[in-house]
């Protein structure tokens, strides 16, 4: 529910599409915990800390196959 969006003032439901996409598949449980944690107002297991960390990572990953050489992570 949102106070700042009149269109979400009422309860949501968000049903994810029953698909054999693997990108569906693996992200569902995260999803589902994410949606946990909104309707028990606590902070999801996975935080935007979390996923930061993650994408200096990949970034690194990336940066590194390209140059062929080690990448400090900061």
């Amino acid at each position: 529910m949102s106070s700042a969006l009149p269109a979400y003032s009422q309860p949501t439901s968000i049903q994810l599409p029953q698909m054999e996409d693997l990108r569906i598949l693996t992200h569902q449980p995260q999803l589902a915990e994410f949606a946990q944690a909104i309707r028990e107002r606590r902070q999801p297991a996975c935080t935007v800390t979390d996923g930061r960390r993650v994408l200096k990572v990949l970034d690194a990953f990336i940066k590194s196959e390209r140059t062929g050489g080690p990448v400090r992570i900061s």
